[in-house]
């Protein structure tokens, strides 16, 4: 059924795909007609997906109180989701998050503390890092190619982080935040405002991977 060609795997935890997107003709109608029976918890929408498709899949799948995992593309213009962070915000189960063709902010993503993979790279989000001071679970943080600025020192905070990734914006000031992340294994700060000593390296012994 149509149904089954653009949500797969769903009753069993699987991954949900995009495959059969385009043949459904009513986005709305599929999330209200199959949203009391199916449970899902990683969705890939990177083939595109309006706002108003993902909001009817959001509240028709209850995909707030299952999904883990997203990967959602917007399609029919940049999206800033600071200026509806509903539409993000309430997952409150999310582990892992990739978003693509949005702007804005970063606060929708303040109350996600269960986060552990946030990609934001090549989008158009903006400003202060410091909404992800609460993302204590985060293991890898990836936003390059982005309009991000700012001090990094809050991070110190978030010592679970593997992956950071912040080539290629604004960010600024001091390396020593560094010192904490002793989890880390792959950095890339090359193209950005950061200057200082490189001393915190003899504390990153996991590291495999730098670039500054």
């Amino acid at each position: 059924c149509v149904a089954g060609r653009a949500l797969d795997c769903t009753s069993f935890g699987g991954p949900v795909s995009a495959d059969g997107w385009g043949s459904i003709s009513d986005h709305e109608r599929l999330a209200v007609g199959v949203g009391r029976s199916w449970r899902v918890t990683e969705l890939n929408l990177l083939e595109g997906a309006s706002v108003e498709q993902w909001k009817a899949l959001l509240g028709g799948l209850n995909l707030a109180e299952t999904l883990v995992s997203l990967w959602l593309k917007f399609s029919g213009g940049v999206f800033d989701v600071s200026s509806d962070p509903s539409t993000i915000n309430s997952l409150a189960k999310i582990q892992v998050l990739g978003l693509e063709n949005v702007s804005g902010s970063l606060s929708f993503v303040q109350t996600l503390t269960q986060l552990q993979d946030l990609s934001l790279d090549n989008t158009q989000v903006s400003g202060s890092l410091s909404f992800l001071q609460n993302l204590t679970q985060l293991q890898k943080l990836s936003l390059s190619n982005t309009q991000v600025s700012g001090s990094l020192s809050f991070l110190q905070n978030l010592t679970q982080l593997q992956s950071l990734y912040l080539s290629n914006t604004q960010v600024s000031g001091s390396l020593s935040f560094l010192q904490s992340l002793t989890q880390l294994q792959i950095l890339y700060l090359n193209n950005t405002q950061l200057s200082d000593s490189l001393s915190f390296l003899q504390n990153l012994t996991q590291l495999q991977e730098l670039s500054l």
